[in-house]
């Protein structure tokens, strides 16, 4: 009997072994994992192109980091031209979408060599989980590379969590750049193919909004919604920018059938410039459209005492007033209904409109709505009494 419980302990000490150990691994398996995305690519002599920088940092946050861009110069160069990290006015490289409260460094005037290095580091807000987007390289074919192939490749100087202490390295996977030709010819094609990417949807809570591009749009709400649909775009993104600041970013993927799909919440008040830009599967910008939009959320007001007397023939005056700008009022009266459209709307403007009463109606007690809207939508009712003798 002894020898069969000591059997049964031996056994679960085993199974609970082993449940730790596998435990751990899973915990600490993709920690220190960074790889380049897309990994691989092909293109044309003198493409732009962009790549990802993804990491995967376990359960640890990530408080610093350093590594180097490794290319063949002859083939490969860093594009100067793009990017949003500035060090001595140099660029080359954009903050990823996970990584915007890193303040970012590299050495983008000593790149000539093939070795594009770049640290970061972050004082709180850390990067922190598996698969996150760390920076994007902005890169470009040599206009004179010859066809064939060339690998890039990442190397880790060092990644550590907000104490300073390093994490472990994983594996480390780089991305195959395929050259395929030593001309343009294919980008004036593909652009036309792109002309119109597709029909783009502006929505607030389940409406569409068709949005002017060269005039103003006023909207009532601050959760705006950009969407739309184009298998050609599969493979590649749409980002979106506000005042020239890049705010959101989609990938459009194969499984929406092209779908795609960013909100944004804009501030009450504000007057903003959006422009969305979209991308092929290669990282190049084939398309971008722009708007202005105010946010305005307040409503009308109307001035009019809720009680009247009037004579036949007597005039009932009133204002209305808008924050921003007016657009029409409706007014409804012994079951008819008049409109007075807002020409030429100014700023904050008072408008001052009125009705005559009918002269062949009969004395009595009327009650008449009026019904004001501004340029975003917004509505007010307000009721009025009038007694006509």
């Amino acid at each position: 009997m002894k020898g069969k419980i000591l059997k049964l302990v031996i056994v679960l000490l085993i199974l609970l072994l082993g449940f730790s150990f596998w435990k751990n691994n899973e915990v600490l398996s993709a920690e220190g994992d960074v790889w380049l995305s897309p990994n691989e690519i092909s293109l044309d002599g003198g493409d732009d192109f962009n790549l990802e920088v993804h990491i995967d940092t376990g359960s640890k946050n990530l408080g610093a980091f350093n590594m180097f861009f490794d290319f063949d110069p002859n083939k490969i160069e860093v594009n100067l031209t793009q990017g949003n990290v500035e060090t001595d006015n140099k660029k080359g490289l954009s903050k990823g979408l996970d990584a915007q409260n890193y303040t970012m460094m590299l050495n983008a005037g000593d790149v000539s060599n093939g070795h594009f290095r770049f640290a970061g580091m972050a004082a709180s807000n850390y990067l922190h989980g598996g698969d996150k987007h760390l920076v994007t390289l902005h890169l470009k074919v040599k206009d004179n590379a010859s066809s064939g192939s060339t690998s890039v490749s990442l190397r880790i100087n060092e990644l550590s969590d907000e104490l300073g202490n390093a994490l472990s390295l994983g594996s480390t996977s780089g991305a195959n750049i395929i050259i395929t030709a030593n001309d343009n010819s294919h980008i004036s094609i593909f652009s036309k193919i792109f002309k119109n990417v597709g029909k783009i949807v502006f929505k607030q809570s389940r409406q569409k909004i068709k949005l002017e591009r060269k005039k103003t749009n006023y909207i009532k709400k601050r959760n705006i919604s950009f969407q739309g649909k184009d298998k050609n775009l599969i493979g590649g993104r749409v980002e979106l920018y506000v005042n020239g600041k890049k705010k959101k970013e989609v990938k459009v993927r194969s499984k929406y059938k092209g779908k795609w799909k960013i909100k944004f919440k804009a501030k009450k008040g504000s007057f903003k410039k959006y422009k969305l830009k979209f991308y092929d599967y290669y990282g190049r910008e084939i398309k971008s459209k722009k708007y202005k939009i105010r946010i305005d959320t307040q409503d009308p007001v109307i001035r009019i005492p809720t009680f009247l007397s009037k004579r036949r023939g007597d005039i009932v005056y009133w204002t209305v007033q808008d924050n921003y700008k007016l657009k029409k009022t409706y007014l409804y009266f012994n079951g008819k209904k008049y409109k007075y459209k807002v020409k030429s709307p100014k700023k904050a403007e008072v408008r001052r409109q009125e009705f005559v009463i009918p002269l062949n109606i009969n004395p009595g007690l009327y009650k008449m709505k009026i019904k004001s809207y501004d340029k975003a939508g917004n509505k007010t009712i307000k009721y009025v009494v009038i007694r006509v003798w």
